[in-house]
């Protein structure tokens, strides 16, 4: 069974080497929201947590989170970036994630994805709350 094990800020340094391959992998899919370079230098700072998904001593996965204020007042905590090597680890962890945002006065917690996370986090009681329309120049 896997775990959520947050990394103290100090410590992200040390681990980055073996969520790397992880957050790269997410970042293919990203649509390059994020690069590896920024996600590195806010999490070195604190400015985003970083979990490990671990199996037993191993680092399987990682997920990324940060808290955004919003401009009306809002708090919300965003799931910027996640994957583990079973694919599914983050859905049995999402309640860690939840009780983060909690603790940090956010009022709902978005994930930012591809149409797939829309279909798995259902039954977890997330849903569509807005869409992002593009056209590539």
């Amino acid at each position: 069974m896997t775990r959520l094990a947050p990394t103290p800020v100090p410590d992200v340094p040390a681990i980055w080497p073996s969520i790397r391959p992880h957050i790269l992998r997410a970042m293919k899919r990203s649509d390059g929201w994020w690069t590896e370079k920024e996600l590195k230098e806010r999490a070195f700072l604190g400015q985003i947590a970083v979990w490990q998904i671990k199996d037993g001593d191993r680092i399987i996965g990682c997920c990324l989170g940060e808290i955004e204020d919003w401009p009306s007042g809002k708090r919300v905590a965003v799931i910027v970036g996640c994957g583990a090597e079973d694919g599914y680890s983050i859905e049995r962890h999402l309640p860690e994630v939840e009780a983060w945002a909690r603790m940090h006065g956010a009022a709902e917690v978005h994930v930012r994805g591809r149409e797939g996370w829309r279909r798995r986090l259902k039954p977890h009681g997330y849903e569509l709350c807005m869409i992002t329309l593009r056209k590539v120049l």
